[in-house]
């Protein structure tokens, strides 16, 4: 998929987009999760790594 980055720069880019139905207020991901998101660390921006890291968990 094409995402328009800020700058109006055009990149090619995997995404994850949530299926209505499984979306809802107050749900969490897993640790797990967020642990591998951040094993990433070296692709995601500094801003979007530390919003991972502040994330509330199911086991936080």
């Amino acid at each position: 998929m094409q995402v328009q980055l800020e700058g109006d720069q055009v990149v090619e880019a995997t995404v994850y987009v949530a299926q209505p139905s499984k979306v809802k207020e107050g749900l969490r991901p897993t640790r797990k999760y967020i642990n591998h998101l951040l094993a990433g660390r070296d692709i995601l921006s500094p801003s979007y790594y530390r919003k991972l890291e502040g994330l509330k968990t199911l086991q936080s």
